[in-house]
């Protein structure tokens, strides 16, 4: 009989959230990557406290994925999350062994139980006579000891500690998924759509004006699809400045090469960009970028760095280079840059300093700020 999880969940408000068994998916959902917070989470709470139309395991299965899924790879998500999380189905005769060798295990609770249960015997209850014979006491000679210089001394091996399993970070309050849509969105404005490659699709307009003509359907007239053929290039901050913004800056690239642009080039490059970037993280395999920028006509360039804002200091010679560096691109490719640093922490900073340059275009990870940089790239002007 499948177990009534509508009578477990009566106890909710009791119950801590660290405790409760519908943490340890909502942490194996947010592993595997889905777009849930807080949020709905507690919306779980709420459905298992409530309803009382979920009663077994599949009926759970069923209630997530219809609260937490909205589509067919989410639901299949939700469906293996909850198959590695929820416990077996037991039966009655399984339990029925469980709660024998339970009681049969020799645990310290039952221990304490027999003994309680066994009756004491006389000679243990008696008191133990006092002797009247006088303490011996042992006294040791000091020149019996041998000496430092005799006592062979021993390396010590220190302890081995079992090394902790490094956890992946989960992001509770939802940020980051909200972050994702945004990014995908705003790539999406980055389009220099054309028609390019074999005829495959049909153009409805011209082949009705082609009927009307001809009197008589032959076929369609075909032309080639629509694609879209914006390359960018972002140029990365490898500094350790950005590395609490590591997270969102990968999420940033991820969702341009998913987004179906005609190349998306990732380099590396220390605090201040150059003519020399790097194709790795590590910065040992150096490019020129103006090759690259040549190989690619009309390239957007994307700089994501953040200016020295982080640390908050002023450096003229970083505020000059990364000016001239900007100004030298600008004439053969769109440049904007994009500051993870909120806006605030900007003030009497080199970002300051290089963004209210003439020609710098520098935005934040902002919903907005993120689409008025694609208009950059764009060629548009942003208001």
């Amino acid at each position: 009989m499948p177990e009534q999880i509508s009578q477990r969940s009566a106890g909710i408000a009791g119950q801590t959230v660290g405790s409760h068994p519908l943490l340890s998916v909502f942490l194996e959902l947010r592993v595997r990557n889905l777009e849930i917070g807080v949020a709905e989470f507690l919306d779980g709470l709420r459905l298992l406290a409530t309803t009382c139309e979920v009663g077994s395991r599949d009926d759970l299965i069923l209630a997530c994925q219809a609260l937490w899924g909205s589509s067919r790879e989410e639901q299949r998500a939700i469906e293996k999350a909850l198959h590695v999380t929820l416990p077996a189905r037991l039966t009655s005769e399984t339990i029925a062994q469980m709660r024998q060798q339970r009681a049969s295990d020799p645990t310290p609770e039952n221990r304490s139980r027999n003994r309680q249960r066994q009756p004491s015997s006389p000679q243990s209850s008696a008191a133990p006579k006092a002797s009247n014979e006088p303490a011996v006491e042992q006294q040791v000679s000091l020149n019996a000891l041998p000496s430092t210089d005799q006592v062979a001394t021993k390396p010590v091996k220190a302890p081995q500690n079992p090394v902790q399993p490094r956890t992946a970070f989960i992001d509770l309050a939802g940020e980051v998924p909200i972050f994702r849509r945004h990014a995908k969105r705003s790539w999406r404005y980055f389009r220099r759509m054309a028609r390019v490659g074999p005829s495959t699709e049909a153009d409805i307009p011209k082949t009705i004006r082609q009927i009307h003509r001809d009197g008589v359907f032959l076929q369609p007239i075909l032309v080639p699809r629509r694609r879209n053929l914006a390359n960018i290039v972002i140029l990365m901050d490898q500094s350790e400045s950005m590395t609490p913004f590591r997270m969102w800056t990968n999420e940033l690239v991820q969702a341009a090469r998913q987004s179906g642009l005609a190349s998306v080039t990732v380099l590396f490059f220390s605090d201040t960009p150059t003519d020399f970037v790097f194709q790795d993280r590590s910065l040992t395999a150096p490019v020129d970028l103006q090759d690259i920028v040549r190989r690619l006509p009309g390239t957007g360039i994307m700089v994501v760095s953040d200016a020295g804002a982080a640390r908050g200091g002023f450096d003229r010679i970083r505020v000059d280079d990364s000016i001239a560096f900007v100004r030298s691109y600008s004439h053969r490719a769109r440049v904007a840059w994009i500051n993870p640093v909120p806006t605030v922490r900007w003030e009497f900073s080199t970002a300051e300093s290089i963004s209210a340059a003439a020609g710098v275009k520098m935005f934040s990870l902002e919903r907005m700020e993120l689409y008025d940089a694609m208009n950059v790239l764009r060629g548009r002007s942003i208001t």
